[in-house]
């Protein structure tokens, strides 16, 4: 087709009656006809070997970034996983250290009252004993669900390992949170016997003082803590010194 537009092109353009211009036309298209099929098929096989490579390539981009958004919610999920407690769903130990150590540095900046609370139940390893392991699950996941149910919202709630556990309460002073920790005591008391071993928990509660340190209110809620337990456990004690240097650094965290 294109051999036959170029002929017609020089018949049109040489001028009228020349001798030559049938014979050039006619040789023109000669050659175009054998120059056309071979180069053009050429230039055709190139340009779909390169359609076809680049949609190859456009198909292996797009399978790529598929796989990488895969492999990021994987792992999202276990990062999700790895801060979560596996028996009460709550958040572990080191979860609730990065969220608390942020709260806590929050509520100095806003100066806010902030308040924690740490939960242990009296005498656990004899439910274990007594009743198995089982029943000793069975009653924390009981314990962490009622914790959960108290937790007002931008608080905190954490299984801090074994039978422990640790409520961070933002803007509450100490005598809001010692009045929730007397409800928390008195309902995992006058629980349901039905649905287990009976426990009883003690409760030793901290607030910052406006010196957003961790670890210090750590350790002032764990000594309060072991002062319900000396005291006969099911008991709410109150942190008794917000100087740190009554906190031995075998106590903190």
């Amino acid at each position: 087709m294109v051999a036959c537009l170029l002929s017609g092109l020089l018949m049109a353009t040489l001028p009228s009656g020349s001798a030559n211009a049938e014979a050039v036309a006619g040789s023109v298209a000669s050659d175009a006809q054998a120059w056309l099929p071979a180069n053009m098929l050429v230039i055709i096989l190139l340009g779909m070997t390169s359609a076809i490579a680049l949609m190859r390539l456009a198909a292996m981009q797009l399978r790529l970034q598929r796989e990488i958004q895969a492999h990021q919610a994987l792992e999202r999920h276990f990062r999700a996983l790895m801060a979560l407690d596996g028996l009460t769903g709550l958040p572990n130990r080191h979860s609730f250290l990065d969220q608390a150590a942020a709260a806590l540095a929050d509520s100095v900046t806003q100066r806010q009252p902030l308040c924690l609370l740490r939960i242990d139940i009296d005498q656990f390893h004899q439910i274990n004993d007594r009743y198995g392991q089982l029943a000793g699950d069975n009653r924390l996941t009981s314990l962490a669900q009622s914790l959960h149910e108290h937790l007002e919202r931008g608080g905190l709630l954490a299984r801090m390992g074994g039978d422990e556990f640790a409520m961070l309460l933002p803007a509450t002073t100490p005598t809001t949170a010692e009045a929730l920790a007397e409800r928390l005591r008195a309902e995992a008391a006058s629980a349901d016997p039905a649905a287990g071993p009976g426990i009883t928990i003690s409760i030793g509660i901290a607030s910052s003082h406006a010196h957003g340190k961790l670890d210090l209110l750590l350790a002032q809620a764990g000594q309060a803590l072991a002062d319900a337990k000396r005291g006969g456990g099911n008991q709410v004690a109150l942190a008794r010194l917000p100087d740190e240097t009554a906190y031995p650094l075998h106590l903190l965290r």
